[in-house]
């Protein structure tokens, strides 16, 4: 898995039982035995394919933890520094918010019937709710492109 950059599909590995190790490995038939795909005809497949298009092979990097901070554990003064900043980032055009989503729904807890209000709603009534704490000083351009 590590030649094909997946070792995510491992890292809760040690959190398994001895039985889930077995099951995700070597499943419970033929089709779904982890152990029986062909990784390297699949990493082929998937690189022709994006050749045959123009692109080249993804390059995705996670963002570096001394480029991170965390609000918790912070001051008063440095939350609301920061907020103060997101909220000129903002006005300034220099922020971008991307938003996948995919059944989350029901495990983030909303009290919807399910298909009445997505997830792209919810989360643009709360990116609204940004701009007008910022007293009407931030611009705001919603592109949604689905």
């Amino acid at each position: 898995m590590k030649d094909y950059g997946q070792v995510g599909a491992f890292a809760l590995w040690d959190e398994l039982s001895p039985e889930d190790r077995e099951l995700l490995v070597r499943g419970t038939s033929s089709q779904e035995r982890l152990s029986s795909l062909d990784l390297s005809r699949i990493d082929r497949i998937i690189r022709r394919s994006l050749g045959s298009q123009g692109f080249t092979s993804p390059t995705a990097e996670p963002v570096l933890e001394f480029s991170m901070s965390k609000v918790e554990g912070r001051s008063p003064e440095d939350k609301e520094r920061w907020w103060k900043k997101g909220l000129k980032t903002i006005s300034e055009g220099k922020l971008a918010v991307v938003l996948l989503t995919g059944g989350q729904g029901t495990w983030l807890g909303a009290l919807i019937l399910k298909g009445v209000s997505t997830v792209f709603d919810s989360q643009g009534a709360r990116y609204l709710e940004v701009v007008v704490a910022g007293n009407g000083e931030v611009r705001l351009c919603l592109n949604q492109f689905m």
